[in-house]
């Protein structure tokens, strides 16, 4: 309430104070009558700038260059020239973006893990066998039924996968890693590096990784050189 009795008496008072008359108009502007002097360039002084090397700053090729120095004076040289051309500068500004993607994407699937990255790609997928990728317990599985039901069904990259997992499994009765359902391929491999069996995993990670996330069909011939290749490693592990 006083804040609003101070704001009226403020007003009255300015409503007192303003001056009566009109405030005086600014004086008209006056033109400019001086007189203005055009002038010229010197077409001797520019043709002599012209003919000065000092004044060219085009891309100048040094002398006495050697041969790397050659070459990279070329190759920035039809860089510049590229560059100039509004459709090539696009598309290498798209190749930019696309390689800088390409690298994100390869550094995601390196640290998360290949396992992880396929499954966020196709996302959840029955087996066949009653239970789906995510939820493959090494422990819950009859491999011998399962593999021989596959083959005999003719699906040799699930067979693949099954032939994996039961590696695992082995690796795992033997204490040699230490089996969780959500770890990668990569985290058993480094587990295995100091034995004598991480050699024998790299080749069949390899084999299986070709197989499985390759995604196509394996004929039976090759199915059974990959098959030849777990059972040699399944029975290293076991002796």
């Amino acid at each position: 309430m006083k804040f609003l009795i101070f704001n009226i008496l403020l007003f009255i008072s300015f409503l007192f104070f303003v001056p009566a008359h009109p405030i005086a108009a600014m004086p008209p502007l006056k033109e400019d009558s001086s007189a203005v002097e055009l002038r010229k360039f010197d077409a001797g002084k520019i043709n002599g700038y012209r003919s000065n090397k000092d004044f060219k700053y085009d891309l100048q090729k040094p002398a006495e260059m050697g041969f790397w120095d050659r070459f990279w004076f070329w190759v920035w040289q039809q860089y510049s020239r590229a560059m100039a051309n509004d459709g090539v500068r696009v598309s290498f500004k798209i190749f930019l973006w696309a390689l800088a993607i390409g690298v994100i994407l390869f550094a995601i699937v390196k640290i998360v893990g290949m396992e992880k990255v396929a499954f966020l790609i196709r996302g959840r997928k029955e087996t066949g066998l009653g239970y789906t990728e995510e939820q493959e317990d090494i422990y819950a599985i009859d491999f011998n039924r399962a593999i021989d039901e596959a083959v005999r069904n003719k699906e040799f990259r699930f067979a693949t996968r099954l032939m994996y997992l039961q590696a695992l499994r082995q690796l795992a009765d033997k204490n040699l890693i230490n089996w969780k359902i959500n770890k990668t391929n990569d985290d058993y491999a480094k587990e295995l590096s100091s034995t004598p069996y991480g050699h024998g995993f790299n080749n069949i990670t390899r084999s299986y990784e070709y197989v499985w996330y390759g995604e196509f069909e394996i004929e039976e011939n090759a199915f059974g050189k990959v098959k030849q290749q777990f059972q040699q490693f399944n029975r290293g592990v076991i002796q």
